[in-house]
C-alpha cells in the first residue's frame, strides 16, 4: 500500500488485522530501518497489551496520504510502533491495518487468489478519532 511519511514515499506490506480498532500501525523494525520514530511529535501515545503477548507504547502520528487505488487519504492518523514482541515485532511485514482504517471501504476476500478487494463507502472521508476534530 503505497504511504507518504515525512514527504517520504513508502509501498508497505501490511497485515489485515480485523480484530483490531487501530487505522496503520508500522513496526518496529519498519520504524527503526526508515529512522522514523523521533521525526514527528505524537499527538498521542496508545500504550498496548495486544493478544499476541506483545505490549508497549504506539507514537500517534500523521502519516502525509495513503492511496488505496485512485483514492488518496491525506492526513491519516498512524503510528510508529516501539513493541519488541508480538505481531508488531515482526520483520517480514512493515505493519498492521486496523478497521478504522478499513472501515471505510466494503471488503471482499478473495481467499482462492490471495487478494483483497476495497470499495470506498460513505465513510471514505470520515474523520479517524473525533478528538482530533477542531
Amino acid at each position: 500500500m503505497p504511504v507518504k511519511i515525512n514527504n517520504k514515499d513508502y509501498n508497505l506490506t501490511l497485515e489485515v488485522d480485523t480484530g483490531s480498532d487501530r487505522i496503520i500501525d508500522l513496526n518496529t523494525p519498519f520504524v527503526q530501518k526508515h529512522n522514523l520514530l523521533d521525526t514527528q511529535k505524537p499527538f498521542a501515545i496508545s500504550r498496548i497489551a495486544s493478544s499476541d503477548g506483545g505490549s508497549g507504547e504506539l507514537r500517534n502520528v500523521f502519516f502525509d496520504e495513503v492511496v488505496v487505488g485512485k483514492y488518496h487519504l491525506p492526513l491519516v492518523a498512524g503510528a510508529f510502533s516501539t513493541l519488541t514482541s508480538g505481531m508488531q515485532s515482526k520483520e517480514n511485514i512493515d505493519g498492521m491495518i486496523g478497521n478504522n482504517f478499513l472501515k471505510r471501504f466494503n471488503m471482499v476476500m478473495d481467499f482462492k487468489n490471495n487478494r483483497i478487494y476495497l470499495k470506498p463507502n460513505k465513510f471514505l472521508y470520515s474523520p479517524f478519532y473525533d478528538f482530533l476534530l477542531p
